[in-house]
């Protein structure tokens, strides 16, 4: 038997048939009801509604954009905030076709008419496919009800697709089971957070050698999310167990904690949260901070992730004590000031720019006299200092953001003039020896 099954149903070639006959006789002219030069259109227009209509329900193709969209750099990857984006803006387009068709109407401009009514009308097909795509995934079985081939057909469904093969997209249904769990996740892990009798023995669990515990994701799986995870997740573990196939776990386990792993790193950045020695504390919030990068590359296309990786520090780093301590003071400092928007990927940046960048003793070492000035301005206020760094390294101008003041801008301003070709390095050097001199 086949992985896939081909579906067949009759009620949905008539109707890609009728849908089809309508659009020939629409452009050949053949039939206009008697309404002027416009019924072809409608007629065209009508056929295009049923067969974008019938193909979004069977092939759902408008989930491309759902990840692709999610994947874009500044825009929610939440599945379902993003499908709500798009549903919107689906629904905008809409009345902007069918607005200019009425205009182009009435000033008797037939070609534009014809062709933002077709259009208008092939969105609106494609827009209530999607919205019957959506009911139907919210009335359909749940886990515990579904057959056990169709649990196997569910999930060689989410095979393929995380498999990257044949199955480019994956069903919303799917999504939801996703999303649900990542949410249930991340809300048992605040919990944790919130209970210091919880949170010091997982964190000393997660701060095991790796060379013990293997990723990150599977002390969590396995330990505190365990009790709340799905019976989807479950059954779903023990197919890849079958399996063998280790790429599956991990892309799975990347997909339902890279969140709670997120929400574990801000936790760590906040002053009093995790009783951990600094350096034990450093030391997994590195590892954190390395894995949730990790995690992000590989989750690149699925439409899941909302970390911006940088192809140029997809690298494994071997960080030092001395850079964890750096990264992790920096970050809490900046986390002390108002409107600071808690983000991994500059912090990531800043790690790496200062494990590679600044790998050589001398450079760590020897004080650089030509930014004395901009050292003593950042030591004066580092907190501050600090939200501009994670401003500049996430390539934003720091003086678009209001807590940012003049004469910083316009430090950083004069740095960048001197166009020594490693402004961030500059950035991350004087950063670190204003950390130096607070210690």
């Amino acid at each position: 038997m086949s992985e896939q099954s081909i579906h067949f149903s009759f009620v949905s070639l008539i109707t890609m048939g009728f849908a089809t006959c309508a659009i020939i006789v629409g452009i050949s002219g053949h039939q206009d009801f008697n309404i002027a030069t416009i019924g072809a259109f409608f007629l065209t227009a009508i056929g295009v509604f049923i067969l974008f209509f019938q193909t979004e329900i069977q092939h759902s193709f408008s989930e491309l954009l759902d990840s692709y969209i999610g994947n874009y750099p500044g825009m929610e990857t939440e599945y379902q905030q993003t499908r709500r984006f798009l549903d919107v803006s689906i629904l905008l387009t809409i009345l902007v076709f069918f607005s200019i068709a009425t205009w182009s109407l009435g000033e008797r401009f037939d070609t534009l008419f014809s062709l933002s009514i077709v259009s208008g009308s092939g969105l609106l097909g494609i827009f209530f496919g999607r919205l019957k795509n959506g009911i139907h995934s919210g009335k359909s079985k749940t886990w515990t009800l579904m057959t056990e081939d169709e649990k196997l057909a569910d999930y060689r469904e989410l095979r393929n697709w995380l498999s990257g093969g044949h199955s480019t997209t994956l069903s919303a249904q799917q999504m939801n089971r996703i999303e649900s769990q990542r949410s249930i996740f991340v809300h048992e892990i605040k919990g944790i957070i919130s209970d210091k009798a919880r949170l010091t023995p997982l964190l000393n669990e997660l701060n095991e050698p790796q060379e013990k515990q293997g990723l990150m994701h599977e002390p969590l799986i396995r330990g505190p999310l365990k009790k709340v995870q799905s019976q989807w997740v479950s059954e779903l573990l023990e197919h890849i167990k079958a399996d063998k196939i280790t790429q599956y776990r991990q892309l799975i386990g990347s997909l339902l904690t890279l969140p709670v792993k997120l929400t574990l790193l801000e936790a760590l950045s906040t002053p009093g949260v995790g009783q951990l020695p600094n350096e034990e504390k450093a030391r997994l919030f590195s590892r954190l901070l390395q894995e949730c990068e990790e995690d992000a590359v590989r989750l690149q296309g699925f439409g899941f992730s909302n970390v911006s990786t940088d192809d140029r520090h997809q690298i494994k780093l071997n960080i030092t004590d001395e850079s964890a301590q750096f990264v992790l003071f920096v970050s809490k400092k900046a986390g002390t000031t108002e409107l600071y928007d808690f983000s991994s990927g500059w912090l990531h940046r800043l790690l790496y720019i200062f494990d590679i960048h600044l790998k050589k003793e001398e450079e760590r070492h020897t004080y650089p006299e030509h930014l004395r000035s901009a050292i003593h301005t950042a030591v004066d206020d580092f907190n501050l200092w600090c939200l501009c760094i994670s401003e500049l390294l996430q390539g934003r101008d720091s003086s678009n953001h209001l807590g940012v003041p003049q004469h910083l801008n316009q430090l950083f301003e004069d740095i960048r003039d001197k166009k020594t070709g490693h402004f961030e390095k500059d950035l991350v050097l004087m950063t670190w020896w204003a950390y130096v001199q607070l210690l």
